[in-house]
């Protein structure tokens, strides 16, 4: 067994702090150990937990759906592994501005994206979500593909995705 084994059964995002100064990324500036991703995401975890209880309805702790805008910038990694290690479901989106029809149709909680200064995270929809406890990723093919699709067909898509996130 080698330092970077994992528990059968454990999520890697559970297990940043064990491998603690272990390089995670190599960046420009040099190496992101384990122990440094773990403490930033776990402050972007705690940022879903403010941004949420203070703008949700009954003040809840619930699974969130949240969007994260890609980008390769260790705090988009950092907002994904603190979602993960939160309990939260992560939409990936290019961007959540060019793709309107995503918003409709998840209807995200929270969106991660860098509009100016720096990633912040923004509430979307105040509304709690009915999200399958399992259920913790979702990829969306590119806004191109949903405009080859006819309207009829994307609104019976709607339906049925709103459906799945129901159960």
């Amino acid at each position: 067994m080698n330092d970077l084994t994992v528990e059968t059964g454990t999520p890697f995002w559970d297990t940043l702090d064990d491998r603690g100064s272990l390089p995670a990324l190599i960046v420009d500036d040099g190496p992101v150990t384990y122990a440094d991703l773990a403490q930033l995401a776990d402050h972007w975890a705690a940022r879903f937990r403010d941004e949420w209880t203070t703008s949700s309805p009954d003040h809840s702790q619930r699974q969130l759906l949240i969007a994260i805008e890609i980008a390769e910038d260790i705090p988009v990694i950092a907002a994904y592994l603190g979602a993960l290690r939160a309990g939260h479901t992560v939409l990936l989106v290019e961007s959540l501005d060019a793709s309107l029809m995503i918003r409709d149709v998840f209807k995200p909680n929270l969106l991660v994206s860098s509009h100016g200064e720096g990633w912040n995270a923004q509430v979307l929809n105040a509304e709690p979500l009915d999200l399958h406890p399992d259920l913790r990723l979702l990829l969306v093919r590119s806004q191109g593909f949903w405009d080859r699709w006819a309207p009829e067909l994307r609104e019976d898509l709607a339906y049925l995705v709103h459906m799945i996130m129901r159960r």
